[in-house]
């Protein structure tokens, strides 16, 4: 089989091994000094080149999305060199994150040449795959009592990387890119993964997320196949598989409580945990008070406090100030306006609404993954953007007339 030498070909090879790199050689294998800085240069001249070969075509301009990030970014960047604690630091933050938006930018430009999704499940679906059979083979059992992949890496890091998968694993089913058997073992795989990690946020956000693709994807599609009795008599099944799991596996099963899961639950319950998240809040208050303007810029409040926020609303408005705060959570907030616009025209006119169940879906993840992680520091959140982008633009003709209105 012949593969064609071209900017694209290039440029999706560079984003995989950004991925790859970033995810699990650094941590697992050897860590390259310079390696990322070079690489992300690459994919953006590599980027730029394919853009504006292509912007003579509307079809293949960037989404509206993707220009509100970019005005986001800059303005953050200018208004943090103004109130910043350190410079410095406001600026190492600026070139990773610059980094990330164009490494979303570059996917999303792809698939957009590609008219599919496809591309950016495969390469995430991937990712997951290779982390979890290498903690599988050697997991790492931490101080806290909970396991990763290296001492090095973030537990929870581990656990977006699950969750990302899962996602993934069900998209490409739905496209027949992995049959039935396939796909269960993928997910089983994944959150076996994500709970030895203790992953609260991405158990709570793989939850959240199952619950609203139901709706919006998976219902719709049995009942579309199969009749509303199916769907009905799904729809009661699943009520009483919870909460059997309920009552066995929480209530009465002391091996759940004892497990790092349920005593992290339980932490959150008798307040323990809630109580510091609750100070660094306020912390992000008081900061926000004095700076209410220009912000303190990326980075400050852990240069101040030594810690970071554990929030993208209280990290955007220390960071940005009131105006900054705002044009994040308003994107953040058209994205999903935008994308339940797409989904309700889609499903007038009798389109194939999956890929924009799955992006709501997604949207509905990173929703709550907004009150526990720092979404404009995280690479993985770039890309959870990316995807869920990808899907709504890259679903059909419909899509692509969307796109340009």
């Amino acid at each position: 089989m012949k593969i064609k030498l071209s900017i694209q070909n290039l440029m999706k090879f560079c984003i995989a091994l950004f991925i790859f790199y970033q995810t699990y050689i650094q941590n697992k294998i050897i860590s390259i000094s310079g390696f990322i800085p070079i690489l992300s240069g690459v994919i953006i001249i590599l980027f730029l080149l394919s853009y504006f070969g292509k912007l003579k075509y509307q079809s293949h301009r960037l989404p509206r999305e993707c220009r509100l990030f970019a005005i986001y970014f800059l303005y953050m960047a200018l208004m943090g060199m103004i109130g910043s604690p350190s410079i410095e630091s406001h600026l190492s933050r600026c070139l990773e994150m610059f980094g990330y938006m164009c490494l979303m930018f570059s996917i999303i430009h792809v698939c957009q040449q590609d008219n599919s999704p496809n591309y950016a499940l495969a390469v995430m679906y991937l990712t997951a795959l290779i982390l979890a059979v290498s903690f599988i083979r050697k997991p790492v059992l931490l101080s806290t009592g909970r396991y990763s992949l290296t001492e090095l890496v973030n537990p929870n890091s581990l656990g977006m990387s699950m969750m990302v998968g899962i996602w993934c694993a069900l998209s490409l089913y739905r496209r027949k890119r992995f049959g039935i058997i396939w796909t269960l073992i993928s997910i089983l795989l994944f959150f076996y993964v994500m709970f030895l990690s203790a992953s609260l946020k991405s158990i709570s956000a793989i939850i959240i997320f199952f619950v609203v693709d139901y709706y919006f994807s998976t219902r719709k599609m049995i009942i579309q196949k199969k009749g509303k009795g199916v769907q009905l008599l799904l729809d009661v099944l699943i009520v009483i598989m919870i909460l059997i799991s309920v009552v066995f596996f929480v209530l009465r099963d002391n091996s759940f409580q004892n497990s790092i899961v349920g005593q992290r639950i339980s932490s959150i319950i008798e307040g323990t945990a809630s109580d510091r998240r609750i100070r660094l809040y306020e912390y992000a208050f008081e900061t926000f008070k004095a700076h209410p303007i220009f912000g303190i810029g990326f980075n400050g409040f852990e240069y101040i406090y030594s810690t970071y926020s554990h929030s993208t609303i209280a990290e955007v408005f220390v960071a940005g100030g009131i105006l900054g705060g705002s044009l994040y959570i308003i994107i953040f907030i058209m994205i999903i306006i935008r994308f339940l616009k797409h989904y309700k025209y889609s499903k007038a006119i009798r389109s194939n609404i999956t890929s924009d169940g799955e992006a709501l879906a997604g949207m509905a993840m990173m929703t709550v993954l907004l009150f526990v992680i720092i979404h404009p520091y995280e690479m993985k959140s770039y890309i959870n953007y990316a995807l869920c982008i990808c899907l709504v633009y890259a679903n059909d003709e419909l899509s692509k007339e969307y796109s340009i209105q």
